[in-house]
């Protein structure tokens, strides 16, 4: 790890707002396969206890590769001062299955905990699913709950909320199942149902409550997909709602409503992009991604009567050809993530005002380097009616890339942010990004 370098962004001089000042620093290797889990006082509530105080204020966990037989992670410190990194340890085994052919992916619920989805070639492509704590040290799990051993199903841990989790397989034999977590030695699951009416690309939760990062409803989750498909060309333009609810309860049944033809999208010839469905205090919306005409991209909204949706008309995307919709981070930016190694704090609601208002990014190419805007989206509107705002302009770049694969942190205070870039393995932080 290497102390990087400032870069003074575009704010305003004079009384205006705070200028931008960011960081980049190396963070381990542009191999690893993202940011699973991040906690200290840099995002945890006034409410939440640091177990890692002394040790890491600041801390993330980085996910490595697997590598033959296991999969590894390792525990890194940010001092917010000095912005340099510290390894806290070496790398270490999470999960060693034994095998030529190892995979899986896992995501933080929050604080410590986490959930994750495993499967090894070893054992007829044995799968296995946990809930996890990490030990203060982060050195190691406290806990890791074997909640379920099949084989052939390969899937990964989804997170819902801070104490509920969603293990989805999405090849071979198609299943998922729900299951709440809180720390500690036991958990309870759901039943797990299987089929190919559960493939589905993005999922979220009915819309309530005002809490950060768990907007949604407890023990209920809705997923899309096209005609049972998770499929998505240039050609489709039906999209399903599926309800998914839980009593909670041990083994208790999923019970599933399903609507389909919710949705007919804009017909998007020479775009791929799938949709991505967000949560709002007052229900959903379903965006959808012209990545060929930007102007064609358009925003759904979705209101809730128990397990039934109302779809409302669709409004154009504010931000146009301008701001366009392909180049800005939306997937599992309210925390509720689709799949892939995430943390909590790539939740972008704002933490002051309304968890309506969502801080992100735009990443787009210029020349053969990336730049990146802040901006800020209003959803504040139950007709999907929706503001799309730019804070600062080219306020960071990743040098040299064509890449926009990021894991952003978006900072307790609602000012600064975090970025680390895959392509160019650089973590760039970004003091009053968001003025």
């Amino acid at each position: 790890m290497s102390f990087g370098y400032q870069i003074l962004g575009f704010g305003a001089g004079g009384g205006g707002p705070p200028e931008a000042v960011v960081y980049i620093d190396d963070l381990t290797s542009s191999s690893d396969a993202g940011i699973w889990s991040v906690g200290g006082d840099w995002v945890y509530d006034d409410d939440e206890t640091n177990t890692q105080s002394g040790t890491a204020d600041n801390w993330l966990m980085m996910v490595a590769p697997y590598n033959t037989n296991y999969y590894k992670t390792t525990p890194v410190s940010y001092n917010i001062s000095t912005h340099e990194f510290t390894e806290l340890a070496a790398d270490w085994t999470m999960y060693a299955l034994g095998s030529s052919s190892h995979s899986g992916s896992g995501q933080q619920l929050s604080l410590d905990r986490g959930v994750w989805g495993m499967r090894s070639a070893a054992g007829s492509f044995t799968a296995r699913k946990y809930f996890n704590d990490l030990a203060a040290n982060l050195g190691s799990f406290d806990n890791n709950v074997n909640f379920e051993t099949q084989a052939q199903y390969y899937g990964g841990g989804r997170r819902l909320n801070d104490t509920q989790g969603i293990l989805y397989t999405s090849s071979n034999t198609v299943s998922l199942q729900m299951g709440t977590y809180s720390g500690g030695a036991s958990t309870v699951k759901s039943a797990k149902p299987t089929g190919a009416a559960y493939y589905n690309w993005d999922f979220s939760s009915p819309g309530s409550g005002s809490e950060y990062a768990n907007i949604g409803t407890a023990n209920e989750h809705f997923f899309i997909n096209s005609n049972n498909s998770a499929s998505f060309t240039e050609s489709t333009t039906r999209i399903d709602i599926n309800h998914i609810s839980w009593n909670g309860s041990a083994g208790g049944s999923l019970t599933k409503t399903d609507t389909d033809s919710a949705i007919t999208l804009p017909t998007h010839t020479g775009s791929t992009e799938r949709p991505v469905v967000l949560s709002t205090t007052w229900g959903n919306l379903l965006i959808h991604i012209d990545t060929n005409t930007p102007a064609n991209s358009a925003v759904f909204p979705i209101t809730w009567s128990g397990a039934t949706p109302t779809v409302g008309s669709s409004v154009a995307w504010n931000g146009g050809a301008v701001v366009p919709a392909g180049e800005c981070f939306l997937k599992g930016l309210d925390g509720m993530n689709p799949g892939g190694n995430y943390s909590k704090y790539t939740c972008g609601q704002d933490r002051v005002g309304s968890t309506d208002l969502y801080r992100t990014v735009r990443v787009y190419t210029s020349g053969s380097d990336m730049l990146v805007d802040t901006i800020t989206i209003d959803f504040s509107n139950s007709d999907g009616t929706h503001t799309v705002e730019t804070k600062q302009t080219a306020v960071t770049t990743f040098l040299s890339s064509s890449s926009a694969t990021i894991w952003p942190i978006f900072m307790k205070n609602n000012t600064d942010l975090g970025i680390w870039h895959k392509d160019t393995a650089k973590f760039h932080y970004i003091e009053n990004a968001y003025f």
